[in-house]
């Protein structure tokens, strides 16, 4: 007759301690991105969108201001973005804050977050949403972190930080 083993409560408590430990850090590694794997991410849904043009529109503030910072990040990003790009081209409009007939085209928005619980880092969320019926192709966020300088900037344009929600679609 075979034996049963059994497990002391312990070792039942023990083992689910290093799963949820687990799970959680693989849960952060999936929810921090950086922005090459922003854009990769955003670059194969366009692919799988079938679209072949993109607009890259400006990267803007909390309170959807145009700031340096803005247009840097979106150089940025853009910049990545094309280097991921299979099959589709990606137009830099951040320069022209009225884009006009450009905006029939699927477009990409973003906006920038600072975290009062982690005030070194800027949190981008970047959005590709299709041209006709503003159906959301991918929805990605990625942390930039701020030097010094920079976090001085951030604060001085757009104070202490306070706590933001995850912005809502345009």
């Amino acid at each position: 007759m075979a034996r049963i083993a059994r497990l002391h409560p312990m070792q039942v408590l023990l083992a689910l301690l290093l799963l949820l430990a687990a799970a959680g850090s693989v849960r952060a590694q999936q929810t921090t991105m950086d922005m090459d794997a922003a854009a990769a991410q955003m670059a194969t849904a366009i692919s799988q969108a079938k679209e072949s043009t993109v607009v890259l529109l400006l990267f803007l503030d909390p309170d959807q201001k145009l700031t340096q910072l803005g247009h840097q990040i979106t150089r940025d990003f853009g910049a990545v973005l094309v280097k991921s790009a299979h099959g589709f081209n990606v137009i830099d409009d951040s320069e022209n804050p009225s884009p006009g007939e450009d905006l029939l085209k699927p477009t990409i928005k973003g906006s920038l977050h600072v975290d009062p619980e982690d005030p070194q880092d800027l949190q981008v969320y970047a959005f590709c949403l299709s041209g006709k019926d503003k159906e959301m192709i991918a929805k990605v966020s990625f942390k930039v972190p701020l030097s010094k300088e920079t976090q001085d900037q951030v604060h001085a344009i757009i104070g202490d930080p306070a706590p933001t929600a995850i912005p809502d679609l345009p």
